[in-house]
């Protein structure tokens, strides 16, 4: 499994959903808490059927508090049943001596430009960090708003394949039963 440093607002931009207990709070990254939400997966591997809320998990020697569990019911969160979130200023605390972030995430208005903000961000980091603005090794940029688009696109084409389906069906009946009723007439008369 995998353990990850979050702010509160991670949740909400990833779109996991807390099933039992709560999720990371302010209080917790403030106070630098030890506590952790963790994945359906991880629950039935360390705790099976056993209510798993309030229950020490030990981490590379260091014990967190289990205080939620995230459900893994669609698509977007089933690839979170074996991961631990933990506070970031815990994270940081207890296993990075560093202090430098790996990631981050964005979230952004309805009304700002994705493929602006990503443009300008590797702008910035490429500065910063003296890297080609252009290099695609460099920095991995995940846009979800792409993904998202990809994923409407195919459901939107399935949509009109099963319309052209259904409508061909349709048609089929209609022929079916217009010839039976002609042979009947053609019969009677």
């Amino acid at each position: 499994s995998s353990i990850s440093g979050v702010e509160t607002d991670y949740f909400n931009i990833k779109i996991l959903k807390v099933k039992e207990g709560r999720s990371i709070t302010r209080s917790d990254i403030h106070n630098g808490r030890n506590v952790a939400v963790i994945g359906e997966g991880i629950k039935q591997t360390l705790f099976g059927k056993t209510d798993a809320i309030g229950k020490n998990i030990n981490a590379d020697g260091v014990l967190f508090k289990v205080v939620g569990i995230l459900a893994s019911d669609d698509l977007f969160s089933m690839q979170e049943r074996n991961a631990i979130y933990i506070p970031s200023t815990s994270f940081a605390a207890n296993f990075d001596s560093s202090g430098e972030l790996a990631s981050f995430c964005l979230s952004l208005s309805e009304s700002a430009s994705s493929s602006e903000i990503e443009k300008d961000l590797k702008g910035y980091l490429a500065f910063k960090y003296g890297f080609a603005p252009h290099d695609d090794s460099a920095l991995l940029i995940s846009n979800i708003e792409i993904q998202t688009q990809a994923f409407e696109s195919l459901f939107h084409g399935l949509e009109i394949l099963i319309w052209i389906i259904g409508i061909c069906l349709l048609l089929s009946g209609i022929v079916g039963v217009c010839n039976v009723m002609l042979i009947i007439v053609k019969e009677r008369t």
